[in-house]
C-alpha cells in the first residue's frame, strides 16, 4: 500500500495537526524540508512587532526584502509603535547600505541620515507593512513618532506599492504623549490600501476629511476620555453602505443628537448596531427603534 504524502492530507487535518504542535513548528521546519514547505505559511501568517527585540527589526526588513515570498505569507500584522519607540537602538553600520536601498526602492521621502534619528525603528516597522503586501488585517498603535514614517510615504501615483488585500484596519491612537495622535496621520497609508472595508478607531481625534470612506461597511469607534473626532455624524454618512456600526464612549459629545439621523442614513444596509450610550438620556430612548436589527446591543446603564 502506497504511503500518503503529508501534503496530500485534507487541509482541516493539516490545520489540526499544526495547531497541536505549533510550539514545535520552527525547529521542525528547520530540519525537514517537507514540513518547512507546509509550515512556513502558517508560521508567518500572523506577525506581531512590539519592540521586545528591537535589534531584530533591521534583520526582518532585510530578510523580507530578499525573500518576498516569505513576506507574502503574512495575513495579519500587528504593530505597536508606542512600545517600539520606547527603545533606542542604533542601527549597525553594516546594515545601513542595504536598508538605504530598500528605502529608495519604496520611494520613501526620508533624509539620508534617517537611520540615526530617534524614529529609526519606527520607520523600519512601517517599511515592514509595505513589504507584507498580502496582509488582510492590520492593527497599529500609533504615537507621534510614527508620524515620521507616514509623512514619508509617496502619493499613490508616485509608487506601485499597494496593499490590495487589506480589508480590516484597526487604529489605536496612543495617549501617552503630550500631543494627540490625529486620525489623518494614517491617511497616506490608507490611500495605498484601496479596498479597506472595516475601520476600527480607538481614541481617534481630528478631522476625517481627506480620505475616501465610501468603501467602509463596518465602522467601529471607541473613546477613552479624549476629544472625539469632530463631525462624527458626517463621518458616518460619508461611508458607502454601513452594515455594522459600533460606538463605545466614556465621554460626552455635543453632537449626540445628530447620531441618530446619521444612522438612519444607512437604514437599508445596517445589520449590526452596538452602542454603549451611558448617559445619553432622550437620545437613548429614540435609539431603541434600531433594536429590530438582526444584531443589536444598546447599553444604557446610566440612563434614567
Amino acid at each position: 500500500m502506497a504511503g500518503l504524502h503529508v501534503l496530500e492530507l485534507p487541509c482541516e487535518i493539516l490545520d489540526q495537526i499544526i495547531s497541536e504542535v505549533r510550539g514545535s513548528l520552527r525547529p521542525v521546519s528547520c530540519v525537514c524540508r517537507t514540513f518547512r514547505v507546509l509550515c512556513e505559511p502558517r508560521i508567518w501568517s500572523h506577525v506581531s512587532l512590539k519592540g521586545s527585540q528591537p535589534s531584530s527589526l533591521p534583520a526582518l526588513v532585510k530578510y523580507w526584502h530578499l525573500h518576498t515570498e516569505i513576506a507574502a505569507y503574512v495575513l495579519d500584522l500587528n504593530i505597536d509603535w508606542e512600545r517600539i519607540n520606547r527603545k533606542k537602538e542604533k542601527i549597525k553600520s553594516e546594515d545601513v547600505a542595504e536598508l538605504q536601498i530598500i528605502v529608495k526602492s519604496l520611494n520613501l521621502d526620508l533624509p539620508e541620515n534617517w537611520h540615526t534619528l530617534t524614529e529609526n525603528l519606527s520607520i523600519l516597522a512601517g517599511i515592514a507593512i509595505l513589504q507584507a503586501r498580502n496582509i488582510r488585517q492590520l492593527s497599529i498603535t500609533a504615537d507621534k513618532k510614527s508620524e515620521h514614517f507616514f509623512k514619508s510615504l509617496p502619493f499613490p501615483k508616485e509608487t506601485s506599492t499597494r496593499l490590495r488585500n487589506l480589508t480590516d484596519l484597526r487604529f489605536v491612537a496612543s495617549q501617552t504623549g503630550t500631543w494627540p495622535v490625529l486620525l489623518d496621520q494614517i491617511f497616506p497609508l490608507m490611500k495605498l490600501a484601496p479596498f479597506i472595508k472595516s475601520f476600527y478607531g480607538i481614541n481617534t481625534c481630528g478631522k476625517f476629511e481627506g480620505m475616501d470612506w465610501s468603501r467602509i461597511v463596518k465602522l467601529k469607534l471607541a473613546r477613552r476620555g479624549v476629544i472625539p473626532v469632530e463631525d462624527t455624524p458626517r463621518w458616518i454618512k460619508s461611508c458607502g453602505r454601513l452594515e455594522e456600526f459600533d460606538l463605545w464612549a466614556l465621554t460626552d459629545y455635543d453632537d449626540l443628537e445628530d447620531i441618530l439621523p446619521a444612522l438612519t442614513f444607512h437604514g437599508e444596509s445596517l445589520k449590526v448596531l452596538k452602542l454603549d450610550i451611558g448617559g445619553w438620556g432622550d437620545t437613548a430612548m429614540r435609539l431603541r427603534s434600531f433594536t429590530k436589527l438582526p444584531q443589536s446591543r444598546i447599553t444604557e446603564d446610566n440612563c434614567r
